[in-house]
């Protein structure tokens, strides 16, 4: 149980306006002032259980090989539960912030508007629930044998799944709007600063659960389920021979298969007005007849144990209850029924549909050398590796969306549905990637180490997904991975000379290029 203070994010902008104040404040200098975006105090809550299994069995079917089997098990459930009381009017550039009167206010010398009053401002509580669940399995299978005078083979095969389900994330809230007499105050403390909502935070009757964006935003309905799928496989074959002495042979080659696959679903957006095009996503729907905010809600209690609370800051707060509200809304459907849309679609977000596989094909051969030379003893390999290397990726993107009437049972509202754009990507490169280590000792407790490779580093998975996984018209951004990125490739050379005086002490000067 975790309860404390955050801001989201600071941010500057026009904090003055809409209506006039009830005294006026310096209107020209607190539109300039970097100011909270979402001064809240917040309780998360934890509900962890762990699990964890592992076995191993081992059989000798000769004297000289062994086959091995490991598997391992783990679970991991988290459900998490976060609550807020917050002002949210701060970080709305439209139906919010241009209302908000400054009252007074006070800036520190570096610009921040670091305690005020205000009114008409729009105030939040928020309730969130996630029902977490994580799943790790492991297998693997070792045949290790010798086999003539001086062979060994070990063979390797193995294979693992993650499996990160957020089948239940729930968030709601119920909002007042325009409210008067709101101050904050974080010229005492910026970690525990000072609230008061000039409203009685636990009364049902100064919320509503409001379906309209009239007067501010409306009022939360967010369900975004999600999963994402990892996957590996690997085979490995290694054999060494002593051929001669001081001199062994080593090759092999190894096949892996890496997998990713991800999505989330949302609610679609729709018209909150009857004319107009604006759509509006993940907006609650109103409250059956009859039900009161009242009748859905339940009072937090017990905030700020152990924080040494400003004095007046409220240790309680008026919270949805999600089981009330599903009980009156049924919202968990996935269906339309009688009290709204709650229908979701992974086409509601698309960026989050990705699926990429890696298979890597290595072949190697090495030889390891132990000869004195000139009387200095001389150790290391030499080697090299042959890399091929095949990705396959798929990403989703939104191409635009299509109006769509959809008929309810209580009239027909408006929403969008987008519209599926698929890249789908394909390549193939191989790389031959030599090695040297050379270690000579010429005298007693003294050593010179020379080692030059070519080395390669693959992109990460999720960097190589097509498609857009994020785009802001507002910002004017577009965010995607990039499926044509190249391994990063890299030539190094490392020179050392190391002097052990004794047991605990060492002397070491190295030089490298990279």
């Amino acid at each position: 149980l975790l309860d404390g203070n955050d801001t989201i994010v600071v941010t500057i902008g026009t904090v003055t306006g809409g209506t006039s104040p009830t005294v006026t404040a310096a209107a020209g200098t607190a539109n300039n002032l970097w100011h909270p975006r979402i001064p809240r105090y917040g309780r998360l809550d934890y509900d962890q259980k762990r699990l964890g299994v592992t076995g191993s069995l081992q059989w000798r079917p000769t004297d000289r090989s062994t086959l091995t089997l490991d598997a391992m098990l783990a679970k991991f459930t988290n459900n998490r539960d976060e609550t807020y009381l917050e002002i949210i009017s701060f970080s709305r550039s439209g139906a919010g912030v241009p209302q908000t009167d400054v009252v007074n206010y006070t800036a520190d010398s570096k610009g921040n508007l670091i305690k005020g009053t205000f009114d008409d401002v729009d105030a939040r509580v928020e309730y969130r629930h996630d029902e977490l669940k994580t799943e790790f399995n492991q297998l693997s299978l070792t045949y290790d044998t010798k086999f003539g005078e001086a062979g060994h083979l070990n063979i390797v095969y193995g294979q693992s799944r993650s499996i990160q389900n957020n089948p239940v994330q729930t968030t709601f809230s119920f909002d007042r709007y325009d409210s008067d007499n709101y101050s904050y105050d974080y010229s005492q403390d910026k970690r525990l600063p000072s609230f008061n909502y000039g409203f009685d935070p636990t009364d049902p009757a100064n919320y509503q659960y409001s379906a309209s964006n009239a007067r501010g935003d409306a009022s939360l309905l967010r369900l975004r389920p999600s999963k994402a799928v990892n996957t590996f496989k690997t085979i490995r074959a290694d054999i060494d021979y002593q051929i001669l002495d001081g001199f062994k042979l080593r090759y092999g080659g190894n096949y892996k298969e890496y997998g990713f696959s991800s999505w989330e679903k949302r609610l679609f957006s729709r018209n909150l007005a009857s004319t107009g095009t604006t759509f509006t996503s993940e907006a609650g729907f109103p409250l059956p007849a009859g039900t009161s905010i009242a009748d859905v809600s339940r009072v937090i209690t017990g905030f700020g144990r152990g924080l040494d609370l400003p004095a007046g800051v409220p240790t309680s707060w008026l919270a949805p209850d999600l089981e009330k509200l599903k009980a009156k809304l049924g919202y968990d459907c996935d269906c339309i029924n009688a009290n709204g849309d709650f229908r979701l679609s992974v086409l509601n977000q698309l960026g989050a549909m990705r699926q990429i596989t890696e298979k890597d094909t290595a072949l190697y051969i090495q030889g390891d050398f132990d000869y004195d030379v000139l009387n200095i003893p001389v150790r290391g390999n030499i080697g090299v590796r042959y890399v091929k290397t095949v990705q396959d990726a798929l990403g989703h993107y939104n191409r635009g969306s299509v109006t769509t009437p959809v008929s309810t049972p209580f009239g027909t509202i408006s929403t969008t549905v987008p519209t599926d754009g698929v890249q789908e990507t394909s390549r193939e490169y191989h790389n031959t990637l030599p090695s040297l280590n050379v270690s000579a000792q010429p005298f007693d407790n003294f050593f010179v180490r020379f080692a030059a490779a070519k080395v390669m580093t693959r992109p990460q998975l999720q960097n190589l997904t097509p498609g857009f996984t994020s785009i802001s018209q507002a910002n004017q951004t577009l965010t995607r991975g990039n499926p044509d990125l190249n391994p990063m490739l890299s030539n190094n050379l490392d020179l050392s000379f190391e002097w052990y005086p004794d047991k605990e002490t060492l002397f070491s000067i190295g030089v490298f290029e990279k």
